[in-house]
């Protein structure tokens, strides 16, 4: 989100570019992804949550935190379809779950089975990008869903849905923004200003509320009121 609304605000670019540096701006559909970008020195900066960059560092791909969201547990979950027979986590034994792989979701669905005394190959987890789980999960061709907001909130709104377990008492499900160690390294005045963009872009938005969810939907494809 932040990133989203620090692109459309446009005075990131303009003061890298006083400085000779040229912005260029990358969507990756996972964390994973991402993490496989930084390996091939592909990306400075990017956002990401709690699992890929543990990923990064067992590959060894040289990255730093240089930023953090504050953690918001309640607003990742797992979700099933309001007529679901399955009343709790412990109800997903052999069950078909789709989530994103290496994602704060995935780190929340083994929590959660852990907590309800399930081992992880207890249910069958279905890896699938965003639209791709919303598909099956709306077909009903998986039981359950990990997911988080905006989308969690966007499917609580359009379908009668349930949740088993949010991330409360589980994970703090927070957003870090990492770079490459040595593009760090080399410029540490363009991260001390990406943060310092980031911190303004992010005060503005709290602020403004509904300027910065009409700013948001249309890039994200999710209605406004989520």
């Amino acid at each position: 989100g932040l990133l989203k609304l620090l692109r459309a605000d446009g005075k990131l670019e303009a003061q890298l570019a006083e400085s000779g540096y040229q912005v260029e701006w990358a969507h990756y559909p996972s964390g994973i992804r991402l993490v496989d970008a930084f390996k091939r020195g592909e990306l400075s900066i990017g956002v990401v949550g709690e699992g890929p960059p543990i990923f990064a560092q067992a590959s060894d791909v040289p990255i730093v935190y240089v930023a953090a969201e504050a953690p918001a547990p309640e607003a990742e979950a797992i979700v099933v379809h309001d007529d679901s027979p399955i009343r709790s986590v412990a109800g997903l034994r052999g069950k078909r779950v789709a989530l994103s792989r290496g994602s704060n979701a995935h780190y929340l669905l083994i929590r959660a089975l852990e907590e309800a005394g399930l081992a992880y190959t207890d249910v069958a987890t279905r890896f699938a990008f965003q639209e791709a789980a919303r598909a099956r999960f709306q077909h009903r061709e998986v039981d359950a869903w990990v997911i988080g907001d905006p989308t969690l909130a966007e499917l609580q709104q359009r379908l009668p849905v349930r949740v088993l377990r949010d991330g409360r008492g589980l994970t703090s499900n927070p957003a870090y923004y990492v770079a490459s160690s040595e593009f760090a390294t080399r410029h540490p005045e363009v991260i001390a200003l990406f943060r310092s963009e980031l911190l303004s872009v992010q005060r503005w938005a709290l602020e403004h509320l509904e300027e910065a969810a009409t700013s948001l939907s249309p890039q994200v494809g999710i209605d406004r009121a989520a």
